[in-house]
């Protein structure tokens, strides 16, 4: 009988056992948000209004006195460093593209998400894993929100949210797409920018226009080279996302553009239905 009673309760408790869902018996791990660190948040009219952010003081003190081509905005969201073994317990990575046709990055910490723009969008070249957050929506977590706009070509992310209402009740230009991530709301203080932003670059004084070449093509490069005939210096190039872009000597892109037509002049680039490039 005694034997009896201690199967039958053997049984109960292994039950019991196994009602218990997962997790219930040992709390889901939490991030640490004492090993937190900020995001720096960039600004660029340049780049027609491109935002860059960043975790590394290093590169962020580096842009903020050495590039005017960027304003200093701030310390916004926080996000934990992707350490050797990836990221720690209790948060996700968020998945970094950049894109040389809108000038800009795109996060997502959607792993679907990412694959999709990875296999459809030639648009985008896959970075990795830029940085790591929490996993899902817990206590000491603030939402980042994110935005996108048609208009500029870019996506915006933001944690303060007085400025994201403000873009989405005020601001026709960016189209909300929702929340991006889950931040840590505390961690660390971590140390501001120091000394004067780089300086602003004068305004360019006009210059006498040149002499134009009397024809105003467009004509061949030449042949077996990525370099246009004398004269015709203006490559005008059809990216891959289907926009045809000129590009003048001097410019970043200038020296990597194989040309499909050659042209004297922006002018005539223009004419033949050519952007300037933004760089």
């Amino acid at each position: 009988m005694r034997r009896a009673l201690t199967l039958l309760l053997s049984v109960l408790l292994a039950i019991g056992a196994a009602a218990i869902p997962a997790g219930a018996a040992t709390a889901a791990a939490q991030p640490d948000p004492s090993t937190s660190q900020p995001v720096y948040r960039f600004w660029s009219s340049a780049f027609d209004n491109a935002h860059f952010y960043t975790v590394s003081r290093s590169e962020a003190q580096n842009l903020h006195s050495g590039d005017p081509n960027w304003t200093y905005e701030g310390q916004d969201f926080r996000v934990w460093p992707v350490g050797a073994q990836g990221c720690p317990a209790g948060t996700v990575g968020v998945h970094r593209f950049w894109s040389s046709a809108f000038e800009s990055h795109f996060f997502t910490t959607s792993s679907s998400e990412a694959a999709k723009v990875r296999q459809t969008d030639k648009n985008w070249s896959y970075e990795g894993t830029a940085f790591c957050t929490a996993a899902s929506n817990t206590s000491g977590t603030v939402p980042v929100y994110r935005f996108w706009s048609a208009t500029f070509k870019k996506h915006f992310y933001t944690a303060n949210a007085s400025e994201a209402q403000q873009l989405r009740t005020s601001d026709r230009n960016w189209t909300y797409e929702g929340i991006a991530l889950y931040a840590p709301s505390s961690g660390p203080a971590a140390p501001e920018l120091t000394g004067p932003a780089a300086p602003k670059p004068a305004p360019a004084k006009p210059q006498p226009a040149p002499a134009q070449p009397a024809p105003s093509g467009p004509v061949a490069p030449v042949p077996g080279t990525w370099n246009c005939p004398s004269g015709y210096p203006v490559k005008g190039n059809h990216s891959s996302s289907g926009e045809w872009i000129y590009h003048v000597p001097g410019g970043q892109y200038y020296g990597a553009t194989n040309p499909e037509e050659c042209f004297a002049t922006p002018q005539d680039a223009e004419k033949a239905g050519y952007r300037a490039s933004k760089r």
